[in-house]
Protein backbone atom coordinates (compact mmCIF):
# COMPACT_ATOMS: atom_id res chain seq x y z
CA UNK A 1 0.00 0.00 0.00
CA UNK A 2 1.38 3.50 -0.88
CA UNK A 3 2.86 5.34 2.06
CA UNK A 4 0.71 8.40 1.39
CA UNK A 5 -2.34 6.33 2.34
CA UNK A 6 -1.04 5.65 5.88
CA UNK A 7 -3.74 6.14 8.43
CA UNK A 8 -6.59 6.10 5.90
CA UNK A 9 -9.32 3.52 6.26
CA UNK A 10 -12.49 2.91 4.31
CA UNK A 11 -15.36 0.79 5.57
CA UNK A 12 -17.37 -1.64 3.47
CA UNK A 13 -20.98 -1.45 4.59
CA UNK A 14 -21.92 -4.66 6.40
CA UNK A 15 -18.84 -6.47 5.09
CA UNK A 16 -18.85 -9.80 6.90
CA UNK A 17 -15.32 -10.91 6.16
CA UNK A 18 -15.30 -13.40 9.02
CA UNK A 19 -17.92 -15.33 7.09
CA UNK A 20 -15.84 -15.36 3.96
CA UNK A 21 -18.40 -13.41 1.98
CA UNK A 22 -19.57 -9.86 1.43
CA UNK A 23 -23.19 -8.96 2.10
CA UNK A 24 -24.30 -5.45 1.21
CA UNK A 25 -27.83 -4.27 1.92
CA UNK A 26 -29.00 -2.55 -1.30
CA UNK A 27 -29.95 0.63 0.53
CA UNK A 28 -26.55 0.84 2.15
CA UNK A 29 -24.60 0.52 -1.06
CA UNK A 30 -25.29 4.23 -1.46
CA UNK A 31 -23.07 5.17 1.46
CA UNK A 32 -19.40 5.41 2.23
CA UNK A 33 -17.41 6.16 5.33
CA UNK A 34 -13.82 7.22 5.89
CA UNK A 35 -11.82 8.04 8.97
CA UNK A 36 -8.38 9.57 9.05
CA UNK A 37 -5.78 10.08 11.71
CA UNK A 38 -2.87 11.39 9.63
CA UNK A 39 -4.37 14.23 7.64
CA UNK A 40 -5.04 12.34 4.39
CA UNK A 41 -8.26 11.21 2.79
CA UNK A 42 -9.32 10.42 -0.73
CA UNK A 43 -11.49 12.29 -3.19
CA UNK A 44 -12.17 9.25 -5.34
CA UNK A 45 -14.75 7.32 -3.35
CA UNK A 46 -15.66 4.48 -5.68
CA UNK A 47 -12.09 3.45 -6.44
CA UNK A 48 -10.97 3.53 -2.80
CA UNK A 49 -14.17 1.75 -1.80
CA UNK A 50 -13.16 -1.16 -4.05
CA UNK A 51 -9.51 -0.98 -2.99
CA UNK A 52 -10.47 -1.26 0.67
CA UNK A 53 -12.68 -4.26 -0.07
CA UNK A 54 -9.70 -6.00 -1.68
CA UNK A 55 -7.51 -5.19 1.32
CA UNK A 56 -10.09 -6.53 3.76
CA UNK A 57 -10.49 -9.68 1.72
CA UNK A 58 -6.72 -10.14 1.92
CA UNK A 59 -6.90 -9.70 5.69
CA UNK A 60 -9.63 -12.35 5.83
CA UNK A 61 -7.46 -14.78 3.82
CA UNK A 62 -4.57 -14.27 6.23
CA UNK A 63 -6.79 -14.72 9.29
CA UNK A 64 -9.00 -17.61 8.25
CA UNK A 65 -7.14 -19.55 5.56
CA UNK A 66 -4.16 -21.19 7.36
CA UNK A 67 -2.59 -22.41 4.14
CA UNK A 68 -2.76 -19.04 2.39
CA UNK A 69 0.42 -17.47 3.78
CA UNK A 70 2.26 -20.81 3.68
CA UNK A 71 1.52 -21.07 -0.03
CA UNK A 72 3.37 -17.83 -0.89
CA UNK A 73 7.05 -18.38 -1.86
CA UNK A 74 9.58 -16.51 0.27
CA UNK A 75 10.07 -12.94 -0.93
CA UNK A 76 7.25 -13.15 -3.47
CA UNK A 77 3.67 -11.96 -3.70
CA UNK A 78 0.56 -14.09 -3.59
CA UNK A 79 -1.54 -14.73 -6.66
CA UNK A 80 -3.53 -11.50 -7.26
CA UNK A 81 -7.19 -11.49 -6.25
CA UNK A 82 -9.92 -9.05 -7.25
CA UNK A 83 -13.02 -7.53 -5.67
CA UNK A 84 -15.66 -5.59 -7.63
CA UNK A 85 -17.80 -2.97 -5.88
CA UNK A 86 -20.17 -0.50 -7.60
CA UNK A 87 -18.74 -1.45 -10.99
CA UNK A 88 -15.12 -0.78 -9.98
CA UNK A 89 -12.68 -3.69 -9.75
CA UNK A 90 -9.65 -3.55 -7.47
CA UNK A 91 -6.88 -6.13 -7.60
CA UNK A 92 -4.49 -6.78 -4.71
CA UNK A 93 -1.81 -9.23 -3.65
CA UNK A 94 -0.25 -10.14 -0.31
CA UNK A 95 3.51 -10.10 0.26
CA UNK A 96 4.72 -11.50 3.61
CA UNK A 97 6.97 -9.27 5.73
CA UNK A 98 10.65 -9.50 4.89
CA UNK A 99 13.23 -10.94 7.25
CA UNK A 100 14.71 -8.80 10.02
CA UNK A 101 17.37 -6.40 8.76
CA UNK A 102 15.98 -6.22 5.23
CA UNK A 103 14.25 -3.20 3.75
CA UNK A 104 10.53 -3.38 4.47
CA UNK A 105 7.48 -1.53 3.22
CA UNK A 106 4.55 -0.21 5.24
CA UNK A 107 2.59 -3.03 6.89
CA UNK A 108 -1.08 -3.42 7.60
CA UNK A 109 -0.70 -2.45 11.25
CA UNK A 110 0.78 0.93 10.26
CA UNK A 111 -1.77 1.53 7.51
CA UNK A 112 -4.87 0.65 9.51
CA UNK A 113 -4.76 2.13 12.98
CA UNK A 114 -8.54 2.25 13.22
CA UNK A 115 -10.99 -0.28 11.83
CA UNK A 116 -14.45 1.21 11.25
CA UNK A 117 -17.62 -0.79 10.73
CA UNK A 118 -21.01 0.59 9.87
CA UNK A 119 -24.56 -0.56 10.52
CA UNK A 120 -27.93 0.99 9.74
CA UNK A 121 -31.45 1.01 11.15
CA UNK A 122 -34.24 1.64 8.64
CA UNK A 123 -37.29 3.47 9.96
CA UNK A 124 -40.51 4.62 8.28
CA UNK A 125 -40.44 8.34 9.00
CA UNK A 126 -44.17 8.91 9.53
CA UNK A 127 -44.75 6.03 11.95
CA UNK A 128 -41.21 5.58 13.33
CA UNK A 129 -41.65 1.86 12.66
CA UNK A 130 -38.36 0.03 12.22
CA UNK A 131 -38.29 -2.28 9.20
CA UNK A 132 -35.84 -4.72 7.71
CA UNK A 133 -33.54 -2.80 5.38
CA UNK A 134 -33.62 -5.62 2.83
CA UNK A 135 -37.35 -5.05 2.36
CA UNK A 136 -37.61 -1.31 2.99
CA UNK A 137 -40.71 -0.03 1.15
CA UNK A 138 -40.40 2.08 -1.97
CA UNK A 139 -41.97 5.52 -2.44
CA UNK A 140 -42.31 6.06 1.32
CA UNK A 141 -40.17 8.60 3.21
CA UNK A 142 -37.59 6.77 5.30
CA UNK A 143 -35.15 7.72 8.03
CA UNK A 144 -31.85 5.86 8.16
CA UNK A 145 -29.82 5.82 11.36
CA UNK A 146 -26.17 5.01 10.69
CA UNK A 147 -23.83 3.84 13.44
CA UNK A 148 -20.10 3.98 12.74
CA UNK A 149 -18.07 1.96 15.24
CA UNK A 150 -14.35 2.73 15.22
CA UNK A 151 -12.01 0.29 16.93
CA UNK A 152 -8.32 0.74 17.53
CA UNK A 153 -6.39 -2.11 15.91
CA UNK A 154 -2.93 -0.57 16.41
CA UNK A 155 -1.05 -2.59 19.05
CA UNK A 156 -0.39 -0.94 22.42
CA UNK A 157 3.36 -0.87 21.87
CA UNK A 158 3.14 1.16 18.64
CA UNK A 159 2.59 4.89 18.23
CA UNK A 160 -1.06 5.77 17.80
CA UNK A 161 -2.36 8.99 16.26
CA UNK A 162 -5.66 10.26 17.72
CA UNK A 163 -8.49 10.50 15.21
CA UNK A 164 -9.27 14.00 14.00
CA UNK A 165 -11.72 13.45 11.13
CA UNK A 166 -14.59 11.24 10.06
CA UNK A 167 -15.99 11.65 6.57
CA UNK A 168 -19.15 10.07 5.21
CA UNK A 169 -21.00 10.23 1.92
CA UNK A 170 -24.61 9.89 0.84
CA UNK A 171 -25.65 9.38 -2.75
CA UNK A 172 -28.20 11.39 -4.73
CA UNK A 173 -31.58 11.47 -2.98
CA UNK A 174 -30.21 10.99 0.53
CA UNK A 175 -29.97 14.04 2.81
CA UNK A 176 -28.15 14.34 6.11
CA UNK A 177 -30.45 15.23 9.03
CA UNK A 178 -29.06 18.40 10.59
CA UNK A 179 -27.97 18.15 14.25
CA UNK A 180 -28.56 14.40 14.27
CA UNK A 181 -25.00 13.44 15.28
CA UNK A 182 -24.12 11.59 18.48
CA UNK A 183 -20.65 10.77 19.76
CA UNK A 184 -20.49 7.76 22.06
CA UNK A 185 -24.25 8.10 22.58
CA UNK A 186 -24.18 11.82 23.48
CA UNK A 187 -25.91 14.20 21.00
CA UNK A 188 -24.18 17.36 19.80
CA UNK A 189 -25.17 20.13 17.42
CA UNK A 190 -23.49 20.56 14.07
CA UNK A 191 -21.93 23.85 15.26
CA UNK A 192 -20.91 22.66 18.74
CA UNK A 193 -17.27 23.75 18.93
CA UNK A 194 -16.78 22.02 22.26
CA UNK A 195 -16.81 18.76 20.31
CA UNK A 196 -15.77 19.93 16.85
CA UNK A 197 -12.91 21.99 15.51
CA UNK A 198 -15.31 23.56 13.01
CA UNK A 199 -19.04 23.05 12.27
CA UNK A 200 -20.07 19.89 10.46
CA UNK A 201 -19.43 20.46 6.76
CA UNK A 202 -21.84 19.39 4.05
CA UNK A 203 -20.95 19.67 0.39
CA UNK A 204 -21.78 18.12 -2.94
CA UNK A 205 -18.99 16.21 -4.65
CA UNK A 206 -18.90 15.52 -8.38
CA UNK A 207 -19.38 11.95 -9.49
CA UNK A 208 -16.87 10.39 -11.87
CA UNK A 209 -17.64 7.75 -14.46
CA UNK A 210 -15.18 5.87 -16.64
CA UNK A 211 -16.64 3.87 -19.50
CA UNK A 212 -15.07 1.53 -22.00
CA UNK A 213 -16.60 -1.05 -24.27
CA UNK A 214 -19.63 -0.10 -26.31
CA UNK A 215 -18.82 -0.15 -30.01
CA UNK A 216 -15.92 0.84 -32.27
CA UNK A 217 -15.19 0.37 -35.95
CA UNK A 218 -13.40 1.96 -38.89
CA UNK A 219 -14.55 2.63 -42.47
CA UNK A 220 -12.22 2.75 -45.49
CA UNK A 221 -12.85 4.71 -48.66
CA UNK A 222 -10.84 2.26 -50.81
CA UNK A 223 -13.01 -0.66 -49.60
CA UNK A 224 -16.37 1.08 -49.37
CA UNK A 225 -18.47 -2.00 -48.61
CA UNK A 226 -16.12 -3.71 -46.13
CA UNK A 227 -16.92 -3.82 -42.44
CA UNK A 228 -14.06 -3.76 -39.89
CA UNK A 229 -16.12 -3.78 -36.71
CA UNK A 230 -14.49 -6.85 -35.16
CA UNK A 231 -10.91 -5.82 -35.94
CA UNK A 232 -8.15 -5.47 -33.37
CA UNK A 233 -7.35 -1.95 -34.57
CA UNK A 234 -8.95 1.05 -36.20
CA UNK A 235 -7.26 3.69 -38.35
CA UNK A 236 -7.47 7.39 -39.00
CA UNK A 237 -5.94 8.19 -42.38
CA UNK A 238 -5.67 11.08 -44.80
CA UNK A 239 -4.94 9.85 -48.33
CA UNK A 240 -5.83 11.16 -51.76
CA UNK A 241 -7.10 7.75 -52.79
CA UNK A 242 -8.32 6.29 -49.49
CA UNK A 243 -9.32 8.23 -46.41
CA UNK A 244 -10.09 6.15 -43.31
CA UNK A 245 -12.31 7.17 -40.40
CA UNK A 246 -13.10 5.55 -37.06
CA UNK A 247 -16.28 5.48 -34.98
CA UNK A 248 -16.73 4.93 -31.23
CA UNK A 249 -19.81 4.79 -29.03
CA UNK A 250 -20.34 4.25 -25.30
CA UNK A 251 -23.69 2.87 -24.21
CA UNK A 252 -25.35 3.14 -20.80
CA UNK A 253 -23.86 6.40 -19.51
CA UNK A 254 -25.64 5.96 -16.16
CA UNK A 255 -26.02 9.69 -15.51
CA UNK A 256 -29.14 11.08 -13.85
CA UNK A 257 -31.13 13.35 -16.22
CA UNK A 258 -30.62 16.98 -15.31
CA UNK A 259 -26.99 16.48 -14.29
CA UNK A 260 -24.45 19.14 -15.14
CA UNK A 261 -21.45 17.76 -16.99
CA UNK A 262 -18.35 19.34 -15.51
CA UNK A 263 -16.07 17.60 -17.98
CA UNK A 264 -16.22 14.70 -20.42
CA UNK A 265 -13.08 13.36 -22.06
CA UNK A 266 -12.69 10.84 -24.89
CA UNK A 267 -9.36 8.98 -24.97
CA UNK A 268 -7.85 6.79 -27.69
CA UNK A 269 -4.46 5.07 -27.50
CA UNK A 270 -2.24 4.42 -30.50
CA UNK A 271 -0.54 1.25 -31.68
CA UNK A 272 1.60 3.31 -34.04
CA UNK A 273 2.22 7.05 -34.49
CA UNK A 274 1.38 9.28 -37.39
CA UNK A 275 4.19 9.17 -39.94
CA UNK A 276 5.74 12.45 -41.05
CA UNK A 277 4.20 15.84 -40.38
CA UNK A 278 1.93 16.48 -37.42
CA UNK A 279 -1.79 16.08 -37.99
CA UNK A 280 -4.95 17.28 -36.27
CA UNK A 281 -7.62 14.71 -35.51
CA UNK A 282 -11.19 15.87 -35.05
CA UNK A 283 -14.18 14.27 -33.35
CA UNK A 284 -17.65 14.91 -34.76
CA UNK A 285 -20.85 13.95 -32.96
CA UNK A 286 -22.64 11.20 -34.89
CA UNK A 287 -26.28 12.02 -35.64
CA UNK A 288 -27.61 8.64 -36.82
CA UNK A 289 -27.50 5.07 -35.56
CA UNK A 290 -24.84 2.58 -36.71
CA UNK A 291 -23.97 -1.04 -36.08
CA UNK A 292 -20.42 -2.04 -35.22
CA UNK A 293 -20.64 -5.21 -37.31
CA UNK A 294 -22.35 -3.58 -40.31
CA UNK A 295 -21.00 -0.04 -40.74
CA UNK A 296 -19.00 0.63 -43.93
CA UNK A 297 -17.79 3.65 -45.84
CA UNK A 298 -20.88 3.56 -48.05
CA UNK A 299 -23.41 3.37 -45.19
CA UNK A 300 -21.54 5.37 -42.52
CA UNK A 301 -23.81 7.60 -40.40
CA UNK A 302 -24.04 11.36 -40.73
CA UNK A 303 -22.29 13.67 -38.27
CA UNK A 304 -22.86 17.17 -36.90
CA UNK A 305 -21.64 19.95 -39.16
CA UNK A 306 -18.97 21.32 -36.85
CA UNK A 307 -16.29 19.33 -35.05
CA UNK A 308 -16.78 18.91 -31.32
CA UNK A 309 -13.02 19.14 -30.71
CA UNK A 310 -9.64 18.65 -32.35
CA UNK A 311 -6.29 17.54 -31.01
CA UNK A 312 -2.81 16.72 -32.30
CA UNK A 313 -2.23 13.18 -33.50
CA UNK A 314 -0.05 10.97 -31.25
CA UNK A 315 3.68 11.16 -31.87
CA UNK A 316 4.83 7.79 -30.55
CA UNK A 317 3.52 4.23 -30.24
CA UNK A 318 1.46 3.79 -27.05
CA UNK A 319 0.72 7.51 -26.85
CA UNK A 320 -2.85 8.38 -25.94
CA UNK A 321 -4.72 11.48 -27.08
CA UNK A 322 -7.82 13.12 -25.62
CA UNK A 323 -10.70 15.31 -26.73
CA UNK A 324 -12.99 17.42 -24.57
CA UNK A 325 -16.49 16.23 -25.50
CA UNK A 326 -18.39 17.85 -22.64
CA UNK A 327 -20.90 19.65 -24.87
CA UNK A 328 -21.95 16.43 -26.59
CA UNK A 329 -22.37 14.46 -23.37
CA UNK A 330 -24.36 17.34 -21.86
CA UNK A 331 -26.69 17.25 -24.87
CA UNK A 332 -27.18 13.49 -24.40
CA UNK A 333 -27.97 13.94 -20.71
CA UNK A 334 -30.38 16.81 -21.44
CA UNK A 335 -32.13 14.74 -24.09
CA UNK A 336 -31.54 17.31 -26.84
CA UNK A 337 -29.52 14.82 -28.89
CA UNK A 338 -29.33 11.00 -28.94
CA UNK A 339 -26.11 9.20 -28.06
CA UNK A 340 -24.69 7.76 -31.27
CA UNK A 341 -21.05 8.34 -30.34
CA UNK A 342 -18.37 10.07 -32.37
CA UNK A 343 -16.50 9.91 -35.65
CA UNK A 344 -12.72 10.44 -35.54
CA UNK A 345 -11.11 11.74 -38.72
CA UNK A 346 -8.16 13.74 -40.01
CA UNK A 347 -8.98 17.45 -40.16
CA UNK A 348 -7.48 17.62 -43.66
CA UNK A 349 -8.50 14.50 -45.54
CA UNK A 350 -7.29 13.71 -49.07
CA UNK A 351 -3.60 14.43 -48.49
CA UNK A 352 -1.33 13.61 -51.49
CA UNK A 353 1.00 11.95 -48.97
CA UNK A 354 -0.72 9.29 -46.82
CA UNK A 355 -0.71 9.90 -43.07
CA UNK A 356 -2.05 7.14 -40.82
CA UNK A 357 -2.46 6.44 -37.11
CA UNK A 358 -3.54 3.04 -35.83
CA UNK A 359 -5.61 3.04 -32.64
CA UNK A 360 -6.47 0.16 -30.32
CA UNK A 361 -9.99 -1.20 -30.15
CA UNK A 362 -11.92 -2.95 -27.42
CA UNK A 363 -11.37 -6.25 -29.25
CA UNK A 364 -7.57 -6.07 -28.96
CA UNK A 365 -6.67 -8.83 -26.44
CA UNK A 366 -3.06 -7.70 -26.22
CA UNK A 367 -3.99 -4.31 -24.81
CA UNK A 368 -6.94 -4.82 -22.46
CA UNK A 369 -6.27 -1.63 -20.49
CA UNK A 370 -6.10 0.67 -23.50
CA UNK A 371 -9.40 0.45 -25.37
CA UNK A 372 -11.31 3.65 -26.17
CA UNK A 373 -12.33 5.26 -22.87
CA UNK A 374 -14.84 7.96 -21.97
CA UNK A 375 -14.38 9.75 -18.62
CA UNK A 376 -17.21 11.88 -17.26
CA UNK A 377 -17.35 14.20 -14.26
CA UNK A 378 -20.88 15.35 -13.34
CA UNK A 379 -22.33 17.42 -10.52
CA UNK A 380 -26.08 16.90 -10.08
CA UNK A 381 -25.70 13.12 -10.00
CA UNK A 382 -23.33 13.64 -7.09
CA UNK A 383 -23.02 12.38 -3.58
CA UNK A 384 -23.06 14.64 -0.54
CA UNK A 385 -20.12 14.45 1.83
CA UNK A 386 -20.38 15.07 5.57
CA UNK A 387 -17.24 15.83 7.58
CA UNK A 388 -16.80 15.86 11.34
CA UNK A 389 -13.51 17.45 12.51
CA UNK A 390 -13.12 16.59 16.18
CA UNK A 391 -11.50 18.86 18.75
CA UNK A 392 -9.98 17.49 20.83
CA UNK A 393 -9.10 14.58 18.60
CA UNK A 394 -10.72 11.27 19.47
CA UNK A 395 -8.33 9.21 21.55
CA UNK A 396 -8.24 5.42 21.77
CA UNK A 397 -5.82 4.81 24.69
CA UNK A 398 -5.66 1.03 24.36
CA UNK A 399 -5.71 -1.61 21.68
CA UNK A 400 -9.33 -2.70 21.14
CA UNK A 401 -10.90 0.56 22.38
CA UNK A 402 -14.04 1.54 20.44
CA UNK A 403 -15.72 4.91 19.81
CA UNK A 404 -19.07 5.37 18.01
CA UNK A 405 -20.49 8.10 15.80
CA UNK A 406 -24.17 8.01 14.92
CA UNK A 407 -26.13 10.19 12.48
CA UNK A 408 -29.32 10.11 10.42
CA UNK A 409 -30.29 10.64 6.78
CA UNK A 410 -33.65 10.93 5.04
CA UNK A 411 -34.59 9.48 1.65
CA UNK A 412 -37.46 8.10 -0.36
CA UNK A 413 -36.30 4.97 -2.12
Amino acid sequence: MPSEERGFVLVMVLLFLAMGSMVIVPTLSLTYTAVKSRGIYTQDIKHDYAADAAIKYGMWLMSYEPDFIASIPAGEESTPFSVTINGVTATAAIKPAVAAGELSTVGLAGDHQILPTKTVDCIITATQQQVDCDSAPAAIPMTFTYTISMQRVEPDDLTFDPLDKVKDSLDLGFSYVLDSSKLDGLPFNDDDLTVLFQPVRLKDEPSRFELDGGADAMVEQASPDTNYGTGLEMHVQSDASSNVRSFVRFDGLGIVPGSTIIKAELKLCANSPTAGESRTYQVHRVTASWDETAVTWNNQPAVAGGATAGTAAPENPDDCIKWNVSTDVQAWVDGTAPNYGWRISDAAEGSPTPYTTIFRTQENPGNPVDPPVLKIWSSTSSYQTIEWDFNPNLDFPNHGDTRTLRFQANATL
